[in-house]
Order: C-alpha cells, then structure tokens, then sequence
C-alpha cells in the first residue's frame, strides 16, 4: 500500500491508513512517524490533526476522508465515536473479524514470540447487533446522565438506546433512565446486570421487587449460577462454539 507523504501544516497531515491495531486505532506512517488514527479504518486516504505526541508516536483524530475504504461504512450507532463502549463500527462486519484476526496474530509475533503461527480462524458472531447479555453502566447524578464512559475519558455519555444490548439488558437499561428522569435511582457510580434463562441479575437493586441477585444460565447442556457481579462470557451465541473448541484437542488426547 502506498503511503501519503504529503504534510498539510505542523498538526495537519494527510495519510493512508495500513491496517486496525487493539482498541480500533488505525495505523500510518508519514515521513518516519508513526501515527494513530482514531475511527479510522484501513485503507482509508484521510486528512488528519494531531491531536497529542508520545514519544515518537503521534495520536491524530480525522478532520476529512478524502478517499474511503471500501470497508467504511456508517456507523449505525448514534453515540459511536463520542462512547467508548464500541471500537470498529466504522468498518463493516468482516472487515473487523479481519482486524480482529490480525490483531491476535500481532500479538503472539510481536509478543509470545511465535513466528510460525498456527492456522485459525474466527468464528463470525451469529447475531452482529444485541448480542450482549452483560453491562455495566456508569452513573452520573451530578449531571443526570446514565450510559457508558465517553472514549478516553470519565465523562458520562448518556444511552437511551444501545445497538449491542440483548432487549432484556435494553428493557433494564430504559427502566433505570426511567428512574434517574424521577429522580429514584440509587446514586450509586455504576450499575452491573447480566441476563440469565429467566430474569436479569443486577448490581446493585435499585427496587426490592427485582428479581433476586443469582440466576441461572443454561449453555450447551449445562446450567450455571451467576450474577452482576460475577464475569460471564457476554455473548452467550457464541459459547457453545467455545466450549466446543476448548474441549476439541481434550477429546483426542482421551
């Protein structure tokens, strides 16, 4: 890929993003720097400032896309770029499980020292969009909102509707911003809640009609016992397949 080496002004350059890295920064180079691009995706022609300098890497935000992917597409969330919940809705589906594998890849070169990488694949999500059965939302009283952390910081981006909850977790959510407009939710910094078979779990319970804080969840057979607090894996379509995969090479050596 041919890299732009034409520089626009001191804090403005123009680039040809090369590939996604972790966290869905866009990687270039221009005349010897390295540059992060945030909302980027790759192959994307864009003028960028440079919005701060470490070291010799340089952090930039997009002022034009003067020439976009053909990955890019529009984001379908109205909060995407300002929340941090979400990292690669500028790129379209297989595009970020194409980041996503290279990004593993890059890890385990760059840092578990594999070279000969073995042959995987990712498995696509069945469900693209409310597949999240656990969250965790951030309450700021002082300034009514209720949502996630904006990206990069501990401002508060207030969420009405999130594109990647399941609707049991949305049905929660609009509850508590039902509550927070009346002015009866607990001020309290955040919330957990996760779905199980029957019921959400949540964290802490905002009224003593709420369904109680362990629940069960059944995947593949098996029934497990779970609440807010505890980690479960969030996109419960895909755990059957990682239990199939986790148990696969066990049953050989069995």
């Amino acid at each position: 890929m041919e890299i732009a080496k034409v520089e626009v002004t001191d804090d403005c350059l123009e680039v040809v993003v090369e590939r996604i890295l972790p966290g869905g920064m866009g990687l270039a180079h221009v005349d010897g720097r390295t540059v992060f691009v945030a909302l980027s995706a790759p192959g994307d022609r864009l003028s960028v400032k440079i919005d701060r300098v470490k070291g010799s890497v340089a952090f930039a935000s997009i002022i034009t896309v003067i020439e976009p992917s053909p990955v890019r597409v529009e984001p379908p969330c109205p909060y995407f770029g300002r929340c941090g919940g979400c990292n690669f809705q500028q790129m379209n589906y297989q595009a970020q499980l194409d980041a996503k594998a290279e990004i593993i890849k890059d890890c385990l070169r760059r840092i578990g020292g594999i070279q000969e990488l073995p042959q995987f694949e990712i498995t696509p999500a069945p469900n693209q969009w409310h597949y999240r059965s656990r969250a965790q939302w951030q309450y700021d009283r002082a300034g009514n909102r209720l949502g996630y952390f904006e990206s990069g910081s501990r401002r508060v981006c207030d969420v009405a509707d999130c594109a990647v909850l399941v609707p049991e977790l949305q049905n929660l959510l609009s509850f508590l911003r039902e509550q927070k407009d009346q002015g009866t939710l607990p001020d309290t910094r955040d919330f957990r809640a996760v779905v199980g078979d029957k019921g959400v779990s949540i964290s802490p319970r905002t009224s003593d009609n709420q369904p109680p804080l362990n629940i069960n969840r059944t995947i593949a057979g098996e029934t497990y016992t779970l609440n807010a607090e505890r980690f479960f894996q969030t996109n419960a379509d895909l755990l059957p397949q990682l239990i199939e995969a986790a148990l696969r090479d066990a049953r050989k050596v069995g």
